[in-house]
């Protein structure tokens, strides 16, 4: 986000909201669609897979450098259930509106292409 918001990005940035994130709010269900992208900005979120034995493991961590919900980018539903671990801020859209920024050439698009390359 911070890197989002130093380049040439801020003007796609301000179309987003700013919420604030309580702790041990679930933002995303293994299987279910994917509504709304959060770019932490203090807060970080968690994301957690099923072992298949009833149990879960945590796979990656979220915070200010990152997208929870990039899943979006390349299917319609989450694989892991994604929890807010640190209350905080983050900036949040639509899976809609977040895909037609990505329909348009420019800085947005190329930064977050390459942010899901390193995931």
């Amino acid at each position: 986000m911070r890197a989002l918001y130093s380049s040439g990005s801020r003007k796609v940035l301000r179309t987003f909201d700013r919420l604030e994130l309580a702790r041990d709010t679930v933002l995303y269900e293994p299987g279910k669609p994917v509504h709304s992208l959060y770019f932490p900005e203090d807060a970080v979120v968690s994301f957690w897979a099923e072992t298949g034995a009833g149990g879960s493991i945590e796979v990656w961590t979220v915070g200010a450098e990152g997208l929870a919900g990039a899943a979006a980018v390349l299917s319609e539903t989450s694989p892991y259930r994604g929890v807010v671990m640190v209350p905080g801020h983050a900036f949040v859209t639509t899976t809609d509106a977040f895909r037609k920024h990505l329909e348009t050439p420019g800085r947005f698009h190329i930064e977050l292409l390459e942010y899901c390359q390193r995931l």
